[in-house]
Parts: structure tokens; C-alpha cells; sequence
């Protein structure tokens, strides 16, 4: 096999034993979040063959046209655009109920829905999301095994590389998708163990810490975070409700837990220009009082930032805090134009929907307990950049220490 072959199999390797670990006579539901572009096909089906040999039960596939679901956003009824099918949630249910796997597969063309009207197609997302709430919070939790992955597209490929030919803007994208991803490695597998013990040292190393908030502090951000008093960080994967490790994004830098829903202060500067509900959102200033967005504003992507932040009274809240150094090989000097790179390279904070799994039993408590321990709820949970190298951020003791975490990029806490 030529290079390119060995190493997408191993990439397909990688999301089946390590991000998802499929287990023999498991179903696979390779589409999930809303189907897989009809772009990847090749993939899918070459994703779908390695998951039979590894023993899978049956895979599903759903898939979407890019170009009809853009008409869809463009001249349904705004009544079609403000309801959603109760007999999709039903088979979303269904899927979960068989514990089956559930594989995101990202990478279109983040300029297909450029020309779409930000307010139409916030409408829709925001039906969307809330009759999906009981499933998603589901997958959040942990119930059952999931992952987000990526394949390059060409639209993808140009986004990123506009100065290259398509073929050679392709090829780097793919070559950046693989080293990303440790797909070529030596031995992928082995390569994400380590990785992955090593991110569970810096877990270890803040849930010890168990700081009270934290503290960020660079160019156009001060802000303070107050963490629950039964929050916990992850990094590396989790359990689903079977006891089965999995690795929910490839690739994964990130360690994260969640705020305390009303204990965000100060300003805040996006880093990066980053892709919301298929519109570029760059520029990024906001203002937090008492853990709510009091004021916002975006050079780009305005009217995106402002449907995403009016989904609910939730979404005007964080639900994630996520600490990314810059020695990983996600690292880039150039925006990926998808959150799931985007996210990896870089420390970012989320609005909406926290993570239960980011409290101590979180998985165990309803919606109303969640909220009492300081959880944020909302049918949205989108993720912006914040981090620099110029960005400082410390751990704050109870008695109001400053201990360092992240300086010039590099981890700092022991």
C-alpha cells in the first residue's frame, strides 16, 4: 500500500479501537449528529468494512446532500423550519437503547452554508436542539460509546489552503489530518496509550489540586472561573455505562471540566475564527457578570453569534472549560475552520450545555440536581478559542493562591 493507504487504515483503526472500541457484535451508527456527507462516501464504506472485520454486528449509515439540506435551509416554511421529527428522536433512542456506537464523521465544505440566512438556519437549530435534548444528554453522559471524527473534503482542503492547487490543498490536509491523529506512527495504537496516559497525569494533577476557580489573564482577557465544588476534570476519554473505555474525539488534547453556572467574571477574546452553524465567526469579544454574557460582539459571524447565544436563557452561560497546550501535533499557525481541530489546538471555553461526567455522580443526577450542583443546561453547547501563547492561566486555592497552570503554551502544574 502507498503511504497515503497505510496510513487512512490506521486512521480507521484509530477511531474504531481507540476512539470508539467497538466491541464484537456491537452496532455501529456511523452518521450520527445529523448524517455523513455524501462527500466521504469512500470512506464510510472503507470505515464500515474495518468495523465488520473487527467483529461489529451491523452497521448503519446515515447520510446527508449537502445541497438539498442548503434548499432545505433556504426555502422551507419557517413551520417546517421551527419543528423537527419525533420519529427521528425515536431512532436516536432506539440506538441508544442497543448501546450501540456512534460515530460523528466531520469534514464538509464549512462554506456550504455561507449564503444561507443566519436567522433561518438558527430557527432550525434551535428546534433541532431541543428535541434532541433527552438524546444528547445521553451521548454527553456517556451512555453509550461515541466519537467525532474527520475526513478531508476538497471544500474543506481549499477553505484551509486557498493559495494551493485543489489536489495539493487536498494532500495537505489529509497529511496534517494524519499526523494530528498519530496515524503516522510506528504504531498508532501504542502512540495513542501514551498519549493518553499522559493526559490522565494532568487530569490527576488538577482533580489533586481541586482548585476553587481559575484565572486567565493575556491580550483583551481577564476573566475568572469558579468551578463547582463537585466538578473533576477529564481528558483522554471516559467509560461509557458499560465500563467500556472510549476516546470521544480523535484527536483529543484537551483536559476540561465544567463552570460554576454563575460564577464566570470579566472579559473574554476569541483567538481564533471559528465555524458555528456553517457561518465563520471571527473577532469574538465578550463580557461575563455573574457567569451570564452581558455583552458580545463578533467582526464576523455577528448575526451567527447572536442566534447561537438566543437559543435559550442556558446558552448565555458556559457549560465546558477546556485547558490545550501547544507541544501536541494538533498544533497549527492556521485556523482548521472545524471545531473539533480547532478545539485541539488550543484552549477554548464552551456556552451551553455542560458535561454531567464533569461532576463527581453527575452521570447519576437528574436535571434539577445537575443545576443544584452548579451545572449550566441548554440545548446548545458550541465551542470558541481563547488561548495564546501570550495567555497566563493559574489555579486559584480556596484561600485565594495563584498557582500556575499554562504559561507561553506549555503545561506548569505538577
Amino acid at each position: 500500500m502507498s503511504d497515503f493507504d497505510t496510513q487512512l487504515d490506521n486512521y480507521m483503526e484509530i477511531i474504531l479501537r481507540v476512539g470508539l472500541n467497538l466491541q464484537p457484535g456491537q452496532t455501529l451508527r456511523i452518521g450520527a449528529g445529523g448524517g455523513v456527507a455524501l462527500d466521504h462516501a469512500a470512506q464510510v464504506r472503507q470505515l464500515a468494512r474495518k468495523a465488520y472485520d473487527l467483529g461489529a454486528g451491523n452497521v448503519q449509515v446515515t447520510w446527508r446532500d449537502l445541497e438539498t439540506q442548503r434548499m432545505w435551509f433556504e426555502r422551507a416554511s419557517a413551520q417546517a423550519l421551527e419543528s423537527f421529527s419525533s420519529a427521528q428522536v425515536q431512532v436516536e433512542q432506539e440506538l441508544i437503547d442497543q448501546h450501540a456506537a456512534m460515530a460523528s464523521l466531520a469534514g464538509a465544505d464549512p462554506d456550504a452554508f455561507a449564503t444561507v440566512d443566519a436567522a433561518r438556519m438558527g430557527v432550525a437549530m434551535k428546534a433541532q436542539g431541543i428535541a434532541m435534548r433527552p438524546v444528547s444528554a445521553q451521548i454527553m453522559a456517556g451512555r453509550v460509546p461515541w466519537v467525532v471524527a474527520a475526513m478531508a473534503s476538497p471544500g474543506w482542503a481549499h477553505k484551509v489552503f486557498p493559495d494551493k492547487t485543489p489536489d495539493e490543498a487536498l494532500s495537505a490536509l489529509w497529511a496534517y489530518i494524519f499526523h494530528a491523529v498519530r496515524a503516522d506512527t510506528p504504531d498508532p495504537i501504542a502512540a495513542w496509550r501514551t498519549h493518553v496516559d499522559q493526559l490522565s497525569t494532568r487530569v490527576a494533577a488538577l482533580d489533586r489540586h481541586h482548585f476553587a476557580g481559575l484565572r486567565y489573564r493575556g491580550p483583551g482577557t481577564d476573566l475568572t472561573i469558579v468551578l463547582p465544588a463537585k466538578h473533576r476534570w477529564i481528558g483522554g476519554g471516559g467509560k461509557d455505562s458499560r465500563g467500556i473505555p472510549f476516546v470521544p474525539n480523535i484527536p483529543t488534547e484537551e483536559v476540561f471540566s465544567l463552570p460554576q453556572r454563575d460564577g464566570v467574571y470579566g472579559t473574554v477574546r476569541g483567538t481564533m475564527p471559528v465555524l458555528l452553524r456553517g457561518t465563520v465567526v471571527d473577532g469574538i469579544a465578550m463580557r461575563f457578570e455573574a457567569g451570564r454574557v452581558v455583552e458580545y460582539a463578533a467582526t464576523q459571524g455577528q448575526e451567527a453569534l447572536k442566534g447561537l447565544i438566543e437559543t435559550d436563557e442556558g446558552s448565555r452561560y458556559l457549560g465546558e472549560v477546556a485547558l490545550v497546550t501547544d507541544d501536541s501535533p494538533t498544533f497549527a499557525t492556521f485556523p482548521l475552520y472545524s471545531t473539533l481541530f480547532d478545539e485541539n489546538v488550543t484552549c477554548h471555553i464552551a456556552l451551553g450545555k455542560a458535561y454531567a461526567a464533569c461532576l463527581q455522580d453527575g452521570d447519576l443526577m437528574s436535571v434539577e440536581q445537575l443545576a443544584a450542583e452548579g451545572a449550566n443546561d441548554s440545548a446548545a453547547h458550541w465551542d470558541f478559542m481563547i488561548g495564546s501563547p501570550e495567555l497566563e492561566i493559574d489555579g486559584e486555592t480556596a484561600d485565594g493562591q495563584l498557582v500556575p497552570i499554562i504559561r507561553n503554551g506549555a503545561w506548569r502544574l505538577g
